[in-house]
């Protein structure tokens, strides 16, 4: 492969590779981010693997963050009205 193919290859990979993430809870995204983590630190992993284990772990916590970032822009939307009409409930 050429190496602009191989560039349209890796973007069509990381494309897929957001779809199925988006899909993920915070929570659920954490946890692979984790399982993800705790393989890394297994001396064994073939050089390849790290490469590929770090693209897939960068995806995840890109994923992290932006669900933090928009439950925080969700609260910070939040007047007191609303604040108060929650506590009442």
């Amino acid at each position: 492969l050429s190496y602009k193919d191989t560039l349209s290859e890796i973007k069509v990979i990381s494309d897929e590779l957001d779809e199925k993430i988006s899909s993920l809870s915070y929570e659920e995204s954490l946890k692979a981010l984790d399982e993800l983590l705790e393989l890394l630190q297994n001396d064994t992993v073939p050089v390849e693997d790290l490469q590929r284990s770090y693209l897939l772990g960068k995806h995840y916590l890109d994923h992290c963050e932006k669900l933090l970032n928009n439950t925080e822009q969700n609260i910070k939307e939040l007047n007191q009205d609303q604040i108060e009409a929650i506590n009442e409930i």
